[in-house]
């Protein structure tokens, strides 16, 4: 099977969506979602946001994260909690990668406490429903190709949930990121992208594993159970 692809505005992606959490809640007694930062899923959040989950029995985290704290305009908590915990949503609980206890530049400190903060609930199992997104260089999570770290990061058979990476000039920021190992082994997948330029891209990933697009690296190894969303307004 290969992965499926949909068209829709942000209000349908946030049903399906639902619809999983809603699911694994019904299976399970809880579900664990993981959402990536930037522009494109500020919409999907707050559609999310008023959807008919059973949000007390949902856990909130983030892919990645860049080494800095909430308040900083560039951190994707401060993303989920303006846009995603509100109304209805706000009964989840939400467990952050970067909380103030370790120094931000103490990268392998970052990714020890972002393990320490998310791995209790990584061993209750998967993560249900993970969203990710891509930039039009081909990187998804904090998986960039070529950054510092990013071998073991995206080595396949590592058991670590999150690693730091250090991304090359121009991208700010040192990240934590989801290991692809953690990716992949998610119950559902779901990566959201918007306009041509990524469209294109992801044709391009499709197409096999290349070392400069780590979209690619998960395309490549994951089939089942994940959906290629294009959103629009």
């Amino acid at each position: 099977m290969t992965a499926r692809w949909h068209e829709g505005d942000a209000g349908a992606l946030a049903q399906r969506v639902a619809g999983l959490l809603a699911a694994a809640c019904a299976a399970r007694g809880h579900a664990l979602l993981a959402v990536s930062g930037g522009r494109s899923p500020v919409a999907l959040f707050e559609a999310l946001a008023g959807a008919p989950v059973p949000w007390a029995q949902v856990v909130i985290t983030l892919v990645d994260e860049r080494a800095v704290l909430a308040p900083h305009a560039d951190s994707n908590a401060q993303l989920v909690q303006r846009h995603l915990l509100q109304g209805a949503a706000a009964q989840a609980r939400f467990v952050p990668l970067v909380d103030g206890t370790v120094g931000l530049d103490d990268l392998p400190a970052l990714a020890l406490r972002a393990n320490q903060c998310v791995g209790p609930w990584l061993q209750r199992g998967p993560v249900d429903v993970l969203l990710l997104g891509m930039g039009e260089d081909g990187h998804t999570a904090s998986l960039f190709a070529h950054a510092q770290g990013i071998d073991a990061a995206a080595a396949p058979g590592t058991s670590l949930g999150y690693f730091a990476v250090q991304p090359a000039a121009p991208v700010p920021h040192a990240r934590l990121t989801l290991g692809l190992a953690e990716i992949l082994r998610a119950r559902h997948i779901v990566v959201q992208t918007a306009g041509d330029a990524k469209a294109a891209v992801l044709r391009r990933a499709l197409q096999g594993a290349q070392a400069d697009l780590p979209m690619s690296w998960l395309l490549s190894r994951r089939h089942d159970d994940i959906e290629l969303w294009r959103t629009h307004a």
